[in-house]
């Protein structure tokens, strides 16, 4: 592949229409009485593709005991590990970036999972970068180019 920048794609639009496509899903979490369990906080499609989700704390968490949080996708794409409430600060930011592009193989949920004992008090500002997985049906059709075979 051609890199786009120069020569004989220089001038083509590839990276314009890729990034068309990419979307964000932002959210601001409190989770001032979050019980151990794991929480749903979005639904995402079999084939989206998933890029990287980013948390940052906004108030830090507190626990009556060790509280553990895991922030991610239930079949294990793009998760955090368990964290401790104790590095869960103010301004702490972890993500997945590391991990490169996955494709959800089924329906998933984004998850934050809560273990060992509840929180008293936390915020998040999380971001879940993904490409939703193409839909023929969406109103959103492109360009189609005429083929014959046979």
């Amino acid at each position: 592949m051609a890199n786009p920048m120069y020569g004989q794609n220089a001038a083509d639009n590839a990276l314009d229409d890729l990034s068309d496509h990419i979307k964000i899903k932002s959210y601001k979490v409190t989770a001032t009485t979050a019980t151990v369990a794991t929480h749903v906080l979005d639904g995402f499609s079999k084939g989206d593709m998933i890029l990287g989700i980013q948390v940052k704390v906004t108030t830090a968490v507190t626990s009556d005991g060790s509280a553990t949080v895991l922030f991610g996708f239930t079949g294990g794409t793009h998760g955090t590990c368990a964290i401790a409430k104790g590095t869960l600060v103010d301004d702490y930011v972890t993500g997945s970036a590391d991990k490169g592009a996955a494709v959800l193989a089924a329906d998933d949920n984004f998850d934050i999972t809560v273990g060992t004992d509840a929180l008293t008090a936390g915020a998040f500002d999380i971001r879940v970068v993904y490409i939703p997985a193409p839909n023929m049906t969406d109103g959103n059709d492109t360009p189609y180019q005429n083929v014959a075979i046979g």
